[in-house]
């Protein structure tokens, strides 16, 4: 569970904790593990390597936010607003971004595993390798994004919009059902 004196410190909004954090120095881990945060402005916060596991995001401002090299593992970001929010590294297993706005954000590497980016928009998304093995891509938004080097096997991307993204001879896309 969340760490009691950290769930307090964001609470207090995106420049109390960048405040806080920096006053705490490098080596604080950070576990805001299935804390309630739906709703909440944490534009710009720095969660850099956060132990974020089953947290509610629901309709929360993240834009710009660091959350690279964060643990999303089964969380709830639906609804959110992730605009030019840094994911690189995030392992996103099985989370919720149904009707997220990931529009310029950068998940370069990020596991999204199982996850849901059904409406979903990401227009000039940075997934350079990332993994989307077995997403939920209904009606997903993918336009202008760039999908090099992107695992999509078992992906369920029919319905997703793909119009002028990026992608090269590593991008893997779903194999055809036989």
């Amino acid at each position: 569970m969340a760490n009691p004196k950290q769930l307090e410190a964001i609470q207090s909004g995106p420049e109390a904790w960048n405040e806080w954090l920096a006053a705490q120095g490098d080596d604080l881990a950070i576990d805001l593990s299935g804390a309630d945060l739906s709703h909440t402005n944490l534009n710009g916060v720095k969660l850099h390597k956060a132990n974020l596991t089953g947290a509610n995001f629901f309709q929360a401002d993240l834009v710009r936010a660091d959350l690279s090299d964060a643990d999303l593992t089964d969380s709830d970001v639906s609804g959110g607003d992730l605009r030019g929010a840094n994911l690189a590294g995030a392992r996103m297993i099985r989370v919720n971004l149904s009707s997220t706005d990931l529009s310029s954000a950068n998940l370069s590497g990020a596991d999204l595993t199982s996850a849901d980016l059904s409406q979903t928009l990401a227009h000039a998304a940075n997934f350079r390798s990332a993994n989307f093995a077995d997403i939920m891509g209904y009606r997903a938004n993918l336009c202008s994004a760039d999908l090099s080097g992107a695992n999509f096997l078992g992906a369920k991307i029919a319905t997703a919009n793909l119009t002028d993204c990026i992608q090269d001879d590593h991008t893997v896309w779903p194999l055809p059902k036989s």
